[in-house]
């Protein structure tokens, strides 16, 4: 599984102000800041870290590669659809499901539209990472996989009793977060 490639940004500040939202009306988006140069390239994304400067908490900003060669109708559904995405996942309250603390449209300089999600910022790495260094160094006992895996469990069946289903299960969608309590597994991209 490929879980991005870590690339650097071209400034600080990122190149979105203006937002607009799906309905049209005009938000701006000065409460966070992109900082770090890092940014995560994947499949359908780009995630920048960046920080929430009222809060002054590190967060995540996914923002969706439109395809430019999708015509203005396919164009709208693959946005609609990750507005439903965003309000979905919004609405999983699990300590093992990724939180989204907010989302919105923008426009790139270049043109086209941006849509984005804001979400918690996780301190770790995947599964996947995880998965590679261990690879030709021994694996889990299934006692210590299951420990680790039983929150992830839990959480897909807080998932599905909201009647949602995660459509891109994968040791790259699963984050391995390091917290005071040791490590915990977090569920990302749900591919709605």
């Amino acid at each position: 599984g490929n879980s991005g490639t870590i690339v650097r940004a071209p400034s600080a500040s990122g190149p979105w102000t203006k937002i607009t939202e799906p309905a049209g009306a005009t938000v701006d988006l000065t409460s966070v800041n992109i900082s770090g140069n890092d940014w995560l390239i994947g499949g359908f994304g780009v995630v920048y870290r960046g920080t929430h400067r009222t809060l002054q908490k590190p967060i995540a900003i996914k923002v969706l590669k439109t395809p430019p060669s999708l015509p203005d109708a396919s164009r709208k559904a693959f946005i609609d659809k990750f507005v439903f995405e965003a309000r979905t996942i919004a609405r999983l309250e699990h300590p093992g499901i990724v939180r989204i603390l907010d989302f919105g449209g923008g426009l790139l300089p270049a043109g086209g539209a941006a849509p984005w999600i804001v979400l918690e910022w996780i301190d770790g790495h995947t599964l996947d990472d995880a998965l590679a260094a261990r690879r030709h160094h021994g694996g889990q006992s299934p006692a210590d996989a299951l420990a680790l895996l039983r929150p992830v469990f839990d959480a897909l069946a807080v998932a599905h009793d909201e009647g949602v289903a995660h459509r891109d299960l994968k040791p790259a969608n699963i984050m391995l977060a390091r917290t005071r309590q040791g490590i915990e597994p977090k569920l990302l991209d749900f591919g709605i």
